[in-house]
């Protein structure tokens, strides 16, 4: 197993599982179309994963199409912006990050992208399917 299966089974969702996986723990959060395709966001409110790389979460929400998970977003305190990228970059190797002003892309294996971006007070973790699609997610 190479190490970007490893990160990707830390982050605890799989891209393209289906939503009765999760459909008990999950709150109704809002729909919103794009390119004709209607997307659901669901807030993830079991309250078993507290922690991912072994840093805090703040929250987590799955975003759905058709009942097939797309992408999730992980958000943390700011304050940890630093230990987060050490621990994401510890898993992919420099040739597959992309490093800009507030945001940094990794391009993992299956066509599977996490995005790092910082804003003022939290930083948001994305793991998505497509580059395509990204401002579909971002907040």
């Amino acid at each position: 197993m190479n190490y970007e299966n490893t990160l990707l089974q830390k982050l605890h969702f799989t891209i393209g599982e289906e939503f009765e996986k999760n459909e008990f723990n999950v709150k109704t959060g809002n729909s919103f179309y794009v390119d004709a395709l209607e997307y659901e966001s669901y807030t993830y409110i079991k309250g078993d994963i507290k922690s991912i790389l072994g840093l805090n979460i703040n929250s987590i929400q799955l975003f759905y199409n058709a009942d097939v998970l797309c992408a999730v977003k992980y958000e943390f305190n700011a304050n940890l912006q630093d230990k987060l990228r050490n621990k994401i970059n510890s898993y992919v190797p420099p040739e597959r990050i992309d490093i800009y002003k507030n945001t940094i892309k990794y391009h993992l294996c299956n066509n599977i992208h996490i995005l790092l971006e910082v804003k003022e007070n939290i930083i948001n973790l994305y793991c998505f399917k497509s580059l395509e699609n990204i401002h579909t997610y971002l907040t």
